[in-house]
């Protein structure tokens, strides 16, 4: 798989005047995504199935997985090859930042699964302790995400997330920048899809921001 990352493209999620978000089509193919999905499903033990309902949002999900780790400890997941991916680019998008990634930080792994509905996922803003960079593996399913002017439903400009694809959204790269988080959301899902994203927290205000905060606003 060749580098997709260019010192561009970094300068553009980071450029508080765009909208944050980078997207690349059919960054995994078929046969990886197969392998994925089959890992997921041999390894139901190991995963914690529950809801979850979102604030400012009646949808509710199926948390299949959530995992914390450092950067080192990924390989030892039933997941190495794609967090080998995930390892990769991000160091890419490191050494090609202008202004140095927040360090020090745990990464939460989520594997989420979406079912069909109308309400999708209101506009809001990630945490506060969520630094660096977001990073969304689609694994099946497709769906238009957004990002918005504002809360209301102002939309800066729609993606066609499908699966395969991998989104990057900017996250603040130190503290006092918490402004730069995007406003985003799905507003319909038609076809039930599943998503492994991957956040990295600063655990130092994980319980200062994580209650209410969600909202962003």
């Amino acid at each position: 798989m060749k580098n997709i990352i260019t010192k561009e493209i970094v300068a553009d999620m980071y450029n508080p005047k765009l909208d944050g978000v980078i997207h690349f089509q059919n960054y995994i193919n078929d046969i990886e995504l197969n392998n994925i999905l089959e890992e997921i499903s041999k390894n139901k033990d190991i995963f914690e199935i529950k809801r979850e309902k979102y604030i400012d949002n009646n949808q509710e999900v199926a948390l299949i997985y959530r995992g914390k780790f450092g950067l080192e400890e990924l390989n030892n997941t039933i997941f190495t090859k794609l967090f080998n991916k995930y390892i990769d680019l991000r160091q890419s998008i490191k050494e090609l930042s202008d202004i140095p990634f927040d360090t020090g930080n745990i990464l939460e792994v989520k594997i989420i699964k979406y079912p069909i509905s109308d309400l999708g996922v209101a506009a809001h803003k990630d945490l506060s302790s969520n630094v660096n960079m977001v990073t969304f593996f689609n694994l099946s399913g497709e769906v238009d995400f957004y990002t918005y002017k504002d809360k209301k439903g102002n939309f800066i400009k729609k993606y066609r997330m499908k699966a395969g694809d991998i989104s990057f959204m900017r996250a603040p790269r130190h503290q006092e920048i918490n402004d730069i988080r995007p406003i985003h959301g799905v507003e319909k899902v038609n076809i039930e899809r599943m998503v492994l994203a991957i956040r990295e927290i600063r655990t130092d205000l994980e319980e200062e921001t994580n209650k209410g905060n969600w909202r962003g606003f």
